[in-house]
């Protein structure tokens, strides 16, 4: 029953998602593979985080890319935070190529 703030979701990707994707990409360049990672800001609203992205060239196959964005999601009326008049609250999903892949 956590709906986290804006705040929460930056902190997040910031100290968690941020470092761990760089050790990924550092392992992988170790290992020989063409790697681009990168933090994207918000284009549509700059107040709002943006997304981490990992890509990773696979020669003549599709590159993969996976990435992390923080989504808005309505905040159930019954909750607490509800109730302190907040509305919204941010989940990060994980995408891929496909598209989303749900929550992390």
């Amino acid at each position: 029953m956590n709906y986290p703030g804006q705040g929460y979701t930056e902190k997040m990707l910031e100290t968690i998602c941020q470092p761990a994707m760089e050790e990924v990409a550092s392992e992988l360049a170790n290992s020989g593979a063409e790697v681009e990672w990168k933090r994207v800001p918000n284009m549509q609203d700059a107040s709002e985080p943006g997304f981490l992205s990992l890509r990773v060239g696979l020669g003549d196959d599709s590159d993969f890319i996976y990435q992390i964005h923080p989504q808005r999601y309505a905040i159930p009326g019954f909750t607490y935070r509800a109730q302190s008049g907040k509305s919204t609250y941010f989940r990060l999903e994980t995408f891929l190529r496909e598209g989303s892949q749900g929550m992390i």
